[in-house]
């Protein structure tokens, strides 16, 4: 059975008019990366160097393109990369045990969130999850989502 979709209302903004609550600077945790596989890696090996480019008299910000890697759009991964990472540090034998999330999530959900009030042309929609005090927050990505994106053209995808 299906939950029933809940709706977030944002007007008035005024209602948002709070004291700011307390935040902490966040700490790196773990870093991982995704190989050419689309397989987890609790290493640094995907973890590429900067070398500035040599320019032309006129370069080109396409330059390079045609060797990107793009991952599958279709193969929702869903946040199975994040939770993997979370067993592995609560697994690492130099973790402290008071480890506490309150939200785990990709960056780009909070931005998408925070951007949502000036952005009424987008729509999204996401899936939460809390287990005990933690909230999973993952992109739900319809079947219009991945049309969407499949059916861009070489320009669309470019940009």
């Amino acid at each position: 059975m299906l939950a029933p979709v809940r709706r977030l209302s944002l007007h008035p903004l005024s209602k948002y008019r709070l004291p700011c609550p307390r935040f902490s600077e966040p700490v790196e945790l773990l870093s991982f990366s995704y190989d050419a596989q689309r397989k987890v890696c609790f290493d640094n090996r995907e973890l590429k160097y900067y070398y500035p480019p040599t320019l032309s008299s006129a370069p080109c910000l396409f330059d390079g393109i045609e060797a990107q890697i793009r991952r599958d759009h279709a193969a929702n991964e869903h946040i199975d990369g994040l939770l993997a990472a979370l067993i592995h540090l609560r697994q690492s034998p130099n973790q402290s045990p008071g480890l506490h999330t309150d939200f785990v999530m990709y960056r780009g959900m909070l931005t998408r969130i925070f951007v949502t009030p000036y952005s009424s042309r987008d729509s999204w929609s996401m899936n939460a999850t809390r287990v005990g005090s933690t909230i999973y927050i993952e992109d739900n990505l319809t079947s219009d989502a991945i049309a969407g994106r499949e059916g861009q053209s070489d320009f669309h995808q470019k940009m």
